[in-house]
């Protein structure tokens, strides 16, 4: 009997039949048969991408790694006719196994308004990954490189860059970024409806503030230091319990940093009766004075509002009143002085000098009794 001799030719088949695969790193590939027609029979290999020779007819692999990605290729030979060659091409693909950032640093401290040099995200994946960077207030047209260009404060924080495809994903480490700024305060406020209150009533001034470094935080009345105030949350507090007409004045929240100082100020009004201010030296309300003597009487109020009216009078020893001119001057917001004067005194000037005051919240009437000298008990007006 007689039987041809063939070699391989172009009969090299695959089974399955196709010539491409897709899998996923780890994944198993095969088994995949490579047969042809010979007489006799062929001997097969495979030639793996990286050269390495499986001697079998069929390709079989358990766990796919980067390396078998390429192009398999089945050689069939029987020596009768030219060897011939078929192609499998296998892609491997596989996700993220890090991501990489340079440059590499990990915390930035740049003033506000400043400029933090690009930081480029990568990573080896097939198919190529997407980047997606995350943290405060992330430019809307960021891709794989962060831009942060004239820094701003909310822009202060954490940013990551997360790489993925369809076979995983991964982050970065965690970039800080530290924006510091001088100390901003915004505007005081107070509990009520305006900055005027009556006196015996509780103040508390308030006001907000930030900065980067972390402000310290003072009050001041009249640019003279109070102390550390009371905060909470960025929110500064000065408590006065019992106000009174003397706390009256101009207020400041005062914060400040290494890199400046801020401060809000706003004038604190206290609604009081007219009153004698014993901060100063008061006229003892005895006086005897010889004739032909002067007589001053200074005399220092607090009241707020100022006093609408301030008049002066004289009653003789038979009762007689008549008033006197004199005048009153405001040289703080609640700070007063009047001041009558009588020169040469004769015998017809000794008697009483009434001093009334008022205001819109009540009065004050005060009495100078002046004697010829030598019938006189010297006391001081007390509180």
């Amino acid at each position: 009997m007689y039987t041809d001799i063939v070699g391989p030719g172009s009969s090299i088949r695959f089974d399955p039949v196709n010539n491409t695969v897709t899998k996923k790193i780890g994944d198993t590939l095969g088994p995949i048969g490579c047969t042809a027609v010979c007489n006799p029979p062929c001997q097969y290999k495979w030639t793996k991408p990286d050269k390495s020779i499986i001697n079998d007819d069929e390709l079989s692999i358990q766990s796919l790694s980067t390396v078998d990605h390429g192009s398999f290729i089945c050689t069939a030979t029987n020596g009768i006719d030219k060897s011939q060659d078929k192609t499998l091409d296998v892609t491997v693909n596989y996700g993220p196994s890090a991501v990489i950032l340079l440059p590499p640093t990990l915390q930035y401290t740049v003033r506000y308004g400043q400029n933090i040099s690009s930081i480029n995200c990568s990573a080896n994946c097939r198919p190529e990954c997407k980047h997606i960077w995350a943290g405060p207030n992330v430019p809307s047209d960021t891709s794989n490189v962060l831009r942060l260009q004239n820094i701003m404060k909310n822009q202060s924080g954490d940013f990551q860059c997360m790489v993925d495809n369809e076979v995983g994903s991964l982050q970065s480490a965690i970039i800080n970024v530290n924006v510091q700024y001088e100390p901003i305060v915004n505007r005081m406020s107070i509990n009520g409806t305006n900055f005027t209150v009556r006196e015996n009533t509780t103040v508390i001034l308030s006001c907000n503030f930030e900065g980067n470094p972390s402000p310290k935080n003072t009050w001041e009345k009249n640019s003279i230091l109070l102390g550390e105030a009371e905060e909470n949350n960025k929110r500064s507090y000065y408590t006065i319990e019992r106000s009174r007409c003397e706390d009256g004045g101009n207020y400041s929240c005062v914060a400040n940093n290494s890199l400046g100082i801020s401060s809000a100020e706003q004038s604190l009004f206290v609604t009081c009766s007219p009153r004698l201010n014993f901060d100063v030296e008061q006229p003892l309300t005895k006086i005897g004075l010889p004739k032909g003597a002067d007589l001053v009487l200074t005399v220092h109020l607090i009241s707020y509002p100022p006093p609408q009216s301030t008049v002066w009078s004289f009653k003789d020893e038979s009762g007689n009143e008549t008033s006197i001119s004199a005048y009153l001057n405001t040289y703080e917001t609640f700070k007063h002085v009047t001041v009558l004067r009588k020169t040469d005194l004769t015998e017809y000037d000794f008697g009483d000098y009434i001093l009334k005051v008022n205001n819109s919240l009540g009065s004050r009437i005060q009495t100078y009794h002046v004697v010829p000298q030598g019938k006189i008990i010297y006391i001081f007006e007390k509180l």
